[in-house]
C-alpha cells in the first residue's frame, strides 16, 4: 500500500459486479419476426429485449438481425437497456445531434463512452455512423463500471486482428474480453481467432450484448437497497461532506442527469473507511481493516448492481471536485447515469484529510 504523502491525491474505482457471459432465456414462442427463426442463435436475447421494449421490429415482420446498428441506435438501447435517465441540457455537448433531435436524450446520457476512439476535443457524435463493435464494447465496459486498471492487454495476444484495435480503447477491449462482452472467432482450422473490433455491430450482436450484462447486474447482488433518502434529510452529514455531494450533482444537472440520492449506509462506510486509511497513513482502494471496496460493502450486506469509487486526499471539496472533473475515470464515476445513491465521508484527522465517495446503482 502506498504511503500517504502531504500533496492532493486522487484515486478512483469502477468495479461491475457478476459474471456477463450470456445467459438464455427460455424463449416465449411468440416469434412474429418472419427473417428469425426460435433456434437463432440470438433468439433468446432478441426476443427478451424485444418484450422490455429496449429493441423492436420493423414494420414489414422483419428484425433484421445482420442489419448494422447506427451509433445513435446503440446509444438508445444502451439507455434503455439499464433504464438509464436520458440526459436534457439546455445545450448538445455534440455539434452534429441538435436538442430536437429524437437520439438526443440518449446521446446526452451515454455519448462521452462512445467518444474513447476519437480525437480529443472533438465535438461530433456521428449519429447515423456504424457503430463498431469495438466503440460498444468499450460502452459498455465503461457503462457497466469496470476498472480499467484492472485491464490485462496481454489477453489480445490471441486474436489475429488484434493490431487493427484503435489503441486509445486497447485497454477497454481487453476488459471486454476478459468479462466476456467481446468473443473472437474461429477462422480458418479453428486455431486461430478474430475479434473484428472494426466492423460494424450488428442488430443481433447489439441484443446479446446488452441482454448478457443487464442479466448479470440483476443477479444475486440485487436485491432490497438499503435506507436511502433523496436529499441530506433525515442523514447527519457534516458541511463539507454535504458541499461536495451537492457539486457533484450540479455537474450531473448540466447534463440533465438525476441528482444522487445520499444513501445513509454507504455514509456510515465511507466514514469508516477514510477515517481507517487516515489512521494506518495508507492511500489505497484497498482498506487495510476493510479490505476492497466490493467486500466492505459485501460484509455490510449492502446490494447493488455494481459500483465506483472515488478517493482524495488532502483537499477541500471544491478542490477535490475540480480535480475529480479533471480526471477521466473519476468524471466518470461522477456523471455515470447508472448511478443512483453515493455515500460520503471525509476524515481530517492529526495530519491528513482523506475523503471517499463510493457510488452505486440499485
Amino acid at each position: 500500500m502506498k504511503t500517504i504523502l502531504p500533496v492532493f491525491l486522487i484515486l478512483v474505482l469502477v468495479f461491475a459486479f457478476g459474471a456477463p457471459a450470456l445467459a438464455k432465456p427460455a424463449p416465449s414462442h411468440t416469434n412474429k419476426f418472419r427473417d428469425l427463426s426460435d433456434d437463432d442463435w440470438a433468439f433468446p436475447a432478441i426476443d427478451e429485449l424485444v418484450k422490455r421494449k429496449v429493441i423492436k421490429g420493423y414494420a414489414d415482420g422483419t428484425f433484421k438481425p445482420a442489419g448494422a446498428v447506427s451509433r445513435a441506435e446503440f446509444a438508445k438501447m444502451l439507455v434503455l437497456a439499464y433504464n438509464l435517465p436520458g440526459g436534457t441540457p439546455s445545450t448538445s455537448s455534440f455539434s452534429d445531434v441538435a436538442p430536437s433531435d429524437w437520439a438526443f436524450a440518449y446521446v446526452e446520457a451515454v455519448g462521452r463512452f462512445m467518444m474513447k476512439s476519437e480525437e480529443p476535443g472533438s465535438t461530433q457524435f456521428q449519429p447515423n455512423a456504424p457503430c463498431k463493435r469495438e466503440v460498444a464494447a468499450a460502452a459498455i465496459a465503461s457503462v457497466v463500471g469496470y476498472n480499467v486498471a484492472e485491464a490485462t492487454p496481454e489477453i489480445l495476444e490471441r486474436f489475429s486482428d488484434r493490431a487493427s484495435i484503435t489503441p486509445s480503447l486497447t485497454s477497454y477491449v481487453a476488459l471486454a474480453v476478459q468479462h466476456d462482452i467481446l468473443k473472437g472467432q474461429p477462422v480458418g482450422d479453428g486455431t486461430s481467432y478474430v475479434l473484428r473490433p472494426q466492423q460494424p455491430l450488428t442488430r443481433a450482436e447489439a441484443a446479446a450484448l446488452l441482454y448478457g450484462l443487464t442479466q448479470s447486474s440483476q443477479g444475486t447482488n440485487a436485491g432490497t437497497p438499503p435506507p436511502a433518502v433523496s436529499t441530506t434529510q433525515g442523514v447527519e452529514i457534516t458541511a463539507e461532506e454535504k458541499t461536495l455531494l451537492d457539486l457533484m450533482n450540479s455537474e450531473r444537472a448540466k447534463l440533465g442527469l438525476s441528482p444522487l440520492a445520499l444513501d445513509s449506509k454507504l455514509v456510515e462506510l465511507t466514514r469508516m473507511k477514510s477515517k481507517d486509511l487516515a489512521d494506518h497513513g495508507v492511500y489505497s482502494h484497498d482498506s487495510p481493516t476493510y479490505g476492497s471496496p466490493r467486500d466492505m460493502l459485501k460484509a455490510a450486506g449492502v446490494k447493488m448492481s455494481f459500483m465506483g469509487e472515488n478517493l482524495a486526499g488532502g483537499s477541500s471539496a471544491p478542490e477535490t471536485l475540480a480535480m475529480w472533473m479533471e480526471s477521466q475515470g473519476h468524471k466518470n464515476n461522477i456523471l455515470n447515469p447508472a448511478f443512483t445513491h453515493a455515500g460520503v465521508g471525509i476524515y481530517a484527522g492529526s495530519g491528513d484529510t482523506i475523503t471517499v465517495v463510493i457510488f452505486v446503482k440499485h
